[in-house]
């Protein structure tokens, strides 16, 4: 059972002024949330992985982008094609294979239309992350009860962020550049409202709030916002306690660091689950290899008085098997050294190149020569190697050394191949060009 302030239940891990910050229910779950720790300022170094664990994780504004779009049914076909054409148009489309950087989200309807909010996180998102990766992903205009056909403006890590609602819904959200609420980011976020207004993503605006301490709120600037947004109400209060996602809501994010996570924890898991198995099973492996073993002797030992039986009227054979194989090379041209010879000779260019030495052993051929610069030699290395008549050997050779005279000086050693039957051993033969 978990007690209370145990951080471990429905915990949220989100963004705060100028660090992370975790909240939960102090009653096991239920109930508002409170803040129950924070992590040193971002400036400082601070992280979400100074927490041990989170259900849920807070994106911060600033690590996401969003884009609202009408589309005309909310059909799942209809819905993919205008999607992947929106984010291809504005080159936004996720390259990542490893898990799930966008999400889409239904926030409002005008008969069959569709407005759908899609936000997607970067390819390369890499946010330090609570020691036990959380179990789902929102942005953070999602975690907070943010009033209905508003604006709302709040700080996340010393820098400005607001979010837009269509009625109940966050239709869009942007971060700014500024620290502090003054007239130029009440003017910055009244050109965004109304370019949103004029695509039709938002109906009306009713209200405004600011979320922010009276010591980051500019003089006049207040009054400035609520003309900006065709006079609305504007309201400056502290910023409230996030609030747990909708149950039946879940976001599509999955970043990519966790899905390689998980892969890489189901791995263990069905490895540990297979070394589970062969342990189970060994002791009943162990019993049928002692089995194994002991017939195997006996059909040897039977083996061994057949041979035994049978020595003084076919001894003769390996010996004749060896005397046969060292006749190979008389019988069959394909081990003759100077056929050999005559195939390497005919890859020669018709200038550029001399053999020096050529030594064949039938099992391995040396050649030494030399050639007017080293591209040439190793040229005429390359040609020997791709030879098909030439291919019961292994042909290598190192980097030709050059002398002064830019003369490059080669060896090539070709290595017959341990499969080929043509292989007995006879006296070396050399030639020298």
């Amino acid at each position: 059972m978990a007690t209370a302030k145990d951080p471990s239940i429905n915990a949220i891990c989100l963004p705060g002024p100028e660090e992370w910050e975790l909240w939960a229910s102090p009653l096991e779950g239920q109930g508002s949330l409170e803040k129950l720790a924070s992590s040193p300022p971002i400036a400082d170094g601070g992280s979400a992985d100074s927490f041990k664990t989170a259900e849920v994780y807070g994106v911060p504004v600033a690590g996401a982008f969003c884009l609202p779009v009408w589309t005309a049914s909310d059909d799942p076909e209809v819905l993919d094609g205008v999607i992947e054409m929106q984010l291809e148009g504005l080159g936004l489309k996720p390259a990542n294979a490893l898990g799930e950087h966008l999400d889409r989200k239904i926030v409002g309807r005008e008969g069959p239309r569709a407005l759908i909010r899609l936000t997607i996180l970067p390819d390369d998102f890499d946010d330090a992350l609570p020691k036990q990766h959380p179990k789902s992903y929102h942005v953070t205009p999602d975690l907070y009860p943010l009033a209905e056909n508003g604006v709302t403006v709040w700080r996340e890590f010393g820098k400005l962020v607001f979010a837009v609602t269509r009625l109940d819904q966050a239709v869009y959200f942007q971060a700014l550049t500024s620290s502090t609420f003054d007239g130029a980011a009440a003017h910055e976020i009244g050109c965004t409202v109304m370019t949103l207004q004029s695509q039709g993503v938002l109906e009306r605006i009713e209200c405004a709030s600011i979320w922010l301490h009276k010591d980051r709120i500019a003089t006049g600037a207040p009054e400035a916002f609520g003309t900006s947004l065709g006079n609305v109400p504007v309201q400056a209060s502290p910023r409230p306690a996030p609030v747990r996602p909708l149950a039946g809501v879940e976001s599509e994010w999955l970043p990519a660091p966790v899905e390689s996570a998980r892969l890489a924890a189901a791995r263990r898991a069905r490895t540990k689950k297979i070394i589970t198995s062969v342990a189970a099973l060994y002791a009943v492996i162990a019993i049928a290899a002692t089995c194994w073993i002991f017939y195997k002797k006996n059909q040897v030992a039977e083996l061994d008085a057949q041979v035994a039986r049978l020595e003084p009227h076919a001894g003769w054979i390996p010996g004749m098997k060896t005397r046969w194989m060292d006749y190979q090379q008389t019988i069959d041209p394909e081990t003759y050294p100077i056929e050999t010879f005559l195939r390497i000779y005919k890859l020669l260019p018709p200038k550029g190149v001399r053999l020096t030495t050529y030594e064949d052993s039938i099992k391995t051929v040396t050649i030494v020569g030399e050639a007017q610069d080293q591209s040439v030699a190793i040229r005429f290395r390359n040609a020997i190697a791709r030879e098909p008549s030439l291919d019961r050997y292994i042909w290598v050779g190192s980097n030709p050394t050059v002398r002064r005279n830019r003369i490059a000086v080669f060896t090539i050693t070709g290595k017959l191949k341990e499969e080929d039957p043509a292989a007995p051993a006879n006296p070396t033969v050399a030639a020298t060009p």
